[in-house]
């Protein structure tokens, strides 16, 4: 027999034959002394173990001692020898094994009775006994509500729709507000909505962007115009301005020429020194 089960609820009050009057619970790897009397395995044995320590065995009901390798029964005081006197009671196991008992979760709902020997496989698969959430939430559910709980767990692993990386449920919301690149977002500058978290640098770009709302330079501002607008008002400017633009033009053509010119006789005085060199 393995580990006695806990909580083992038995379908009628069972005779105290059956009970260990060491522990006081239902016999358990059940020995029997040359008395007659039988104990839990572990119970006996353990007292035993004890009273070697100190040279002697003695008793756990009257504390009177014995001698050594000779140990005295609980009930009836009679002595014993420890290793020749005790003997596994297996006709008294197959006795007690077959004790009729009911499901500890009977309470509960689970309707299962069976005999003792039965009774660990069946708290094994019994759907009324709770286990922890797989998903690590910290619940205990029972088996049979576990698949219903998983569906609704905070801690369930989902797929954000919009970027597919998988999060917690109880994350999905702050993913999506504060980080997913995919997330649809509004421009705050022209209130347009459905642009990609990831977009919205491209979208508000000074030089490349579409934003209407975004202040920019006008194109000429490389000729000396240092007007700036939202993108939406700057046709009106080069519409009501063009002569401004045009004598911005114009100076920067002269100026263009006169560095031509200052870089032409750079390379005549240049050209003239080269020779100069070459022919002495």
């Amino acid at each position: 027999m393995s580990g006695r089960p806990d909580d083992i609820e038995f379908e009628e009050e069972i005779d105290r034959k059956y009970i260990c009057p060491i522990c006081l619970a239902v016999l358990w790897d059940p020995v029997q002394t040359s008395c007659g009397h039988r104990f839990c395995k572990l119970c006996l044995g353990g007292l035993v173990r004890g009273s070697w320590r100190f040279g002697m065995s003695r008793c756990p009901v009257d504390k009177s001692s014995g001698r050594f390798g000779m140990s005295r029964c609980p009930v009836d005081k009679k002595f014993f020898s420890v290793t020749g006197d005790l003997f596994e009671d297996n006709a008294f196991k197959r006795e007690v094994l077959s004790l009729r008992v009911k499901c500890n979760n009977y309470n509960i709902g689970c309707n299962w009775k069976g005999e003792l020997r039965d009774y660990q496989a069946h708290t094994v698969s019994c759907s009324y006994s709770q286990e922890n959430c797989v998903y690590g939430c910290g619940t205990r559910v029972k088996r049979l509500e576990h698949d219903d709980h998983k569906q609704v767990c905070h801690q369930r692993p989902v797929n954000c729709e919009h970027c597919d990386e998988q999060i917690f449920y109880a994350d999905l919301t702050k993913h999506q507000v504060l980080m997913c690149e995919h997330f649809p977002v509004q421009c705050t500058l022209c209130g347009q909505t459905g642009i990609r978290r990831k977009d919205i640098s491209s979208h508000i770009d000074v030089n490349t962007g579409d934003c209407p709302q975004t202040i920019i330079p006008c194109k000429y501002a490389s000729y000396g115009c240092q007007f700036q607008d939202k993108r939406r008002c700057m046709s009106d400017h080069y519409t009501t301005d063009p002569d401004h633009h045009i004598l911005l033009l114009v100076q920067h053509n002269a100026s263009q020429d006169r560095k031509i010119a200052e870089l032409t006789s750079q390379m005549d005085k240049l050209m003239s020194i080269a020779k100069n060199v070459v022919n002495h």
